[in-house]
């Protein structure tokens, strides 16, 4: 038997728990229980990263994106994509850029947040009361800072169809990802696939797990504490070209090497190899055959 996990410590944890609760024997690789090896390892998900490449080339999309540009002009786009979600954190992420606005006055009118909270399950009556929670937040900080001619967040309950997401990732300076607890979040390497040309920075949610992945060029942070990330904020806005195109390019390098396509690849040649006769560079080909034709960009579908 095998199982394959997002990343080292998920894969790590797993081992322990069997060790220490179940008293079976275990290595960081694997676990034996009366004889029989089950094999754990590490396969980080990841996105179609020229899929999103690609798409930002389409005349459609440049459109998109220079409408954006026309309508933030002057002014440094934050973003935030989530599902409306207790986990995803979004309460302290309005909570964290009310705090940076309070204490960066110079800033009110210099920066604007746009926020694309995706409804789910709406029938259930604690997502109902997160909806009405945001929704005061984000009305009560665009009553205390926002203008005749313009507000600090921009909030958006729905999703966007595929080509004005890569807009809107193009245009972005700094994307805000505060997860209070998430298997992969896979918004993050959306973000840095279209971001080749803008070079933004990536704030993300050490509670997240594309934090192992990502950790090195983004600026990882406590979703609790509320002003960390709004220092973060304030770090990320002002941070030199120099170190944005540094941090960028590790996240890029990561983002177009581990693609889902690869990450399907090596799943499954990890869960079947055994069962396989040819040689591992004919099986490791045709598998990558089989993913570029199965994976096609979804629609906020990795949120």
């Amino acid at each position: 038997m095998r199982f394959s996990f997002h990343t080292y410590d998920y894969a790590r944890h797993s081992v322990s728990a069997c060790t220490r609760i179940l008293g079976l024997e275990g290595t960081p690789e694997r676990v034996e229980d009366q004889g029989r090896l089950t094999r754990v390892a590490a396969f980080p998900i990841g996105v179609d990263s020229n899929g999103f490449i690609n798409t930002l080339d389409i005349p459609a999309v440049q459109e998109n994106i220079k409408t954006l540009q026309e309508k933030f002009i002057g002014r440094k786009v934050m973003l935030g994509v989530d599902r409306l979600d207790m986990i995803k954190g979004i309460p302290q992420k309005l909570l964290a850029f009310e705090n940076f606005l309070e204490e960066n006055p110079s800033w009110r009118d210099k920066v604007v947040l746009v926020q694309i909270a995706v409804p789910t399950r709406t029938d259930v009556p604690e997502y109902q009361k997160l909806t009405s929670q945001v929704h005061e937040i984000v009305g009560r900080i665009n009553g205390k800072f926002g203008t005749l001619g313009a507000v600090p967040i921009h909030h958006l309950d729905r999703s966007l169809d595929f080509q004005w997401l890569c807009a809107v990732y193009a245009i972005t300076d700094v994307a805000l990802v505060t997860s209070l607890r998430d298997g992969m979040n896979l918004v993050s390497y959306e973000f840095v696939a279209c971001q080749d040309a803008k070079k933004g920075v990536l704030i993300l949610s050490e509670f997240a797990g594309a934090a192992q992945s990502l950790g090195a060029g983004a600026l990882l942070v406590n979703p609790w504490n509320i002003t960390e990330v709004a220092a973060s904020i304030r770090q990320a806005l002002n941070m030199s070209g120099e170190e944005r195109e540094k941090r960028h390019q590790l996240n890029f390098d990561h983002v177009t090497k581990h693609t889902s396509q690869e990450c399907c690849c090596q799943t499954m040649l990890f869960r079947f190899s055994r069962y396989l006769l040819p040689s591992p560079d004919v099986v490791v080909s045709f598998l990558k055959k089989l993913a570029d034709a199965a994976v096609q960009p979804v629609t906020n579908g990795s949120l």
